[in-house]
């Protein structure tokens, strides 16, 4: 007869993870679908590997609790078709769920699928799903072509303040549906063995990690189809350690998931052959990683950096969802600047004029309303799309133009310059800016620009004459102001010398303050008529404009680049391009009035106080 030895009383937190367990296991045996079959099985496995709206709905439906909105099918068909995605969407309407918690669980969960149907395995291993999956991509991809092409009317989401916005996505739309319809019946498929999940912090990536991780681990009708998934410790390529999972790396179904934080570098590595396959950036823009121009490219750099040089070459893709924090945050280049003309931009409002909405169960009128009432600006950044102005920065956006389309083009040319003793690294800029235009569309091309600094005058007045032989303007300014007379002098007379007979039209007396001059050019900036190269070959002058307003901040080349603006503006309505009639004591053209809306002197000064 043996003894046994009392059982040991269970501490509260044995006690708390028994029952959880308990609970768990109960759920798992009372997760059947109703009147579930083996046919019904393959078809709604075969349904959740081909479409995740339908894995979502399926296995997720405690995050999907509506019927979702129409942004949410351009979201997947970019993930279908596109490797290079910009999302700008407004806050609050589940774009981290969609993209990050729902869509990696989707790419994990099915992962020895996606697999073996792209190394061509599957019909060999497991006919049957394989048939399966070819009949939902039939019936699926027959019905997308019987829809015909997409446009964001035809899906009633809102329309964008921006009418280019909505033709681009429109555009884009048209092209899947052509692509489509000549896929012989295939729905785009991507297995991706590595997936990369950023946010601005750490810790706010990691929270997603922990849902993630949470589903496979509990989900009980995600194991009753597809059996155990808990994630574990990454190890070595194709063997998980079976030890506890990091929060921030870990493995499951040979799929690695590693999150990062936008504050350091992010450093891809490898898992087994592969390196990342899949980048999902979730607002890598905040508030307070925005508020200086350093702080805006290197999250740029970041994130480009990770694109180009991280990701698997041949089929790696990247999404970057954003709100605009600022007019330059790294989600307002992506969607706006033209160096990312071939990134797919999805970018919506969450209401138009007609009053249509985004998502009217997230966001249902009277909860915009109350949101606009408390604050406008506010509502305008996370819901409607617009940057916020951050303490009065005139310069919202920049506009490009490409150098090689006018490079042949004959244009008015003039040449504005301020001088500056320029001593030491941190004296004024001796800035000048060459202006060409107006072009037939009525802009104005940023042409040359030199930020200088040269102590001696003499070498001062050679340089000048130097860029004076090489452009020929047409007209050539100067601030004559103290310095600037004596630079004058001697710049004309180094011009005589050399006999290029470089002569300026002095400016000796500015009517108004320097400030309200930049101020009162912005809007011609923000409008696109005036636009920089779009190689960004003047990257000091277009930092300069965008951190306008910003203490600290330089303010040389804006000042030069109103300079030329005024005198290059044409002597009277009805100028045309080629017509040199220059001088401001008969120009009409007011450059302190808004161009877009028609303010005045007065209002723009009253607008800046």
């Amino acid at each position: 007869m043996s003894v046994l030895a009392p059982e040991r009383k269970l501490t509260a937190k044995q006690t708390l993870a028994r029952a959880e367990a308990l609970q768990r296991l109960a759920a798992l045996k009372g997760a059947q679908f109703a009147g579930d079959t083996d046919a019904k099985r393959l078809r709604r496995m075969a349904e959740a590997v081909v479409l995740p709206e339908r894995f979502n709905q399926t296995y997720l439906g405690h995050y999907f609790r509506d019927e979702g909105s129409p942004y949410q099918a351009v979201l997947y068909l970019a993930l279908e078709w596109s490797r290079r995605i910009a999302s700008r969407v407004p806050r609050g309407c589940g774009k981290t769920t969609v993209t990050g918690r729902a869509y990696i669980t989707h790419q994990v969960v099915c992962a020895p699928v996606l697999r073996a149907w792209r190394e061509g395995r599957l019909q060999a291993e497991q006919p049957e799903l394989h048939a399966a999956i070819r009949e939902v991509m039939a019936e699926e991809s027959a019905r997308r072509i019987a829809a015909g092409p997409l446009t964001c009317r035809r899906l009633g989401l809102p329309e964008h303040w921006d009418p280019t916005v909505e033709a681009r996505m429109d555009a884009w739309l048209e092209d899947v549906y052509r692509r489509q319809c000549a896929a012989e019946g295939e729905i785009p498929v991507h297995w991706d063995p590595y997936i990369q999940w950023i946010g601005v912090t750490i810790e706010e990536a990691c929270d997603v990690m922990l849902v993630v991780e949470a589903e496979l681990a509990r989900n009980p009708l995600l194991r009753s189809d597809w059996g155990d998934l808990t994630p574990c410790l990454s190890g070595d390529w194709g063997r998980q350690v079976r030890r506890a999972p990091s929060i921030d790396d870990w493995e499951s179904n040979g799929v690695r998931v590693r999150a990062y934080g936008m504050e350091k570098a992010i450093r891809g590595g490898t898992h087994g052959p592969w390196r990342p396959t899949l980048a999902l950036f979730d607002d890598p823009d905040s508030e307070r990683t925005v508020q200086t121009l350093g702080q805006r490219n290197r999250n740029l750099d970041t994130a480009i950096g990770a694109v180009q040089y991280g990701l698997e070459p041949a089929t790696g893709r990247v999404m970057v969802n954003g709100t605009p924090h600022h007019p330059d945050a790294v989600i307002c280049r992506l969607t706006e600047q033209e160096a990312f003309s071939d990134w797919t931009v999805v970018r919506f409002r969450i209401q138009d004029e007609r009053g249509l909405l985004l998502y009217p169960q997230r966001w249902p009128a009277d909860a915009i309303r109350l949101a606009r009432a408390s604050s406008e600006e506010r509502y305008e950044s996370e819901l409607g799309d617009r940057p916020p102005s951050l303490g009065g920065r005139p310069v919202r956006q920049l506009h490009y133009y490409d150098v090689d389309a006018f490079a042949a083009t004959k244009l008015p040319k003039v040449m504005a310059f301020d001088p500056s003793l320029g001593k030491t690294g941190k004296s004024d800029f001796q800035a000048l800016v060459c202006l060409r235009g107006p072009t037939p569309q009525g802009w104005f091309l940023v042409h040359r620009v030199e930020l200088l600094r040269i102590a001696d005058p003499l070498l001062l007045a050679q340089r000048l004459d130097e860029i004076y032989a090489e452009e020929s303007p047409d007209l050539a300014v100067i601030e004559a102001i103290s310095l600037g007379h004596w630079i004058e002098m001697l710049a004309t007379t180094a011009g005589k010398a050399s006999q290029t007979f470089a002569t300026w039209v002095r400016i000796e007396r500015q009517t108004e303050a320097k400030d309200i001059r930049i101020r009162g050019l912005a809007p011609a900036v923000n409008d696109g008529t005036i636009r920089f190269p779009a190689d960004h070959r003047f990257r000091q002058l277009e930092r300069q404009w965008l951190d306008y307003g910003d203490s600290g901040s330089k303010r040389d080349g804006p000042d030069v680049t109103e300079m030329a603006f005024r005198y290059a503006r044409p002597q009277r309505p009805g100028g045309r391009p080629g017509d040199i009639r220059h001088g401001v004591r008969e120009s009409r053209f007011d450059p302190f009035r808004r161009i877009d809306q028609g303010f005045g002197r007065r209002d723009m000064l009253r607008r800046y106080q």
